[in-house]
Parts: C-alpha cells; structure tokens; sequence
C-alpha cells in the first residue's frame, strides 16, 4: 500500500464527503468525512476531537462553507500507512 500525504488524504475526504453535502445529506456527508479521516495518521485526530461534530454542524445548509470547513483542518505531516481493515481512500 503507498502512503499518501495527510494533506492530500485529507482532500480526497472533503470530496467524498461533498457528494453527499451536495444531495443534501449532510449527516452523511459529516459521517463519511470522520469515517474516512481516522484511516489515516495525520487526520486521524480530526475524528476523535470532541469539537469537530460541533463545527461541521454550524455550516450545515451552506456548501460554500461546509466545503470550507472541511478543508479548514490541520494535519500532521505523517505518511506512515495506517493500518485497518479497510483500505484508505487513493491507497
């Protein structure tokens, strides 16, 4: 499996999840977006913050936000696979 750049994976995550923000879904979105970022060790963190549900939530309704505030997280510059049973997203 090739390791991919946080910030790359992290991309990849926001548009899986604005598929769903686009057909508005955005419980689905949100979900798909923290089921995808725990894949991977440099967002991994963004799942497991007690604020990240609460941020996504505000920007609901309001793509142009929501996107935003997708994109808006930090990550570690880690490129170690992550090891799970499901494959990470470009993996």
């Amino acid at each position: 499996m090739t390791a991919i750049p946080a910030r790359q994976y992290l991309a990849l995550c926001v548009d899986r999840s604005m598929v769903h923000a686009t057909a508005g879904d955005y419980p689905a979105a949100i979900d798909s977006f923290l089921w995808d970022v725990v894949r991977h060790p440099g967002t991994a963190w963004i799942a497991a913050h007690d604020l990240t549900v609460p941020l996504l939530l505000v920007d609901c309704g309001d793509l142009v936000l929501f996107r935003a505030s997708l994109n808006s997280f930090t990550v570690t510059n880690s490129r170690r696979a992550h090891a799970t049973s499901r494959t990470p997203i470009g993996a």
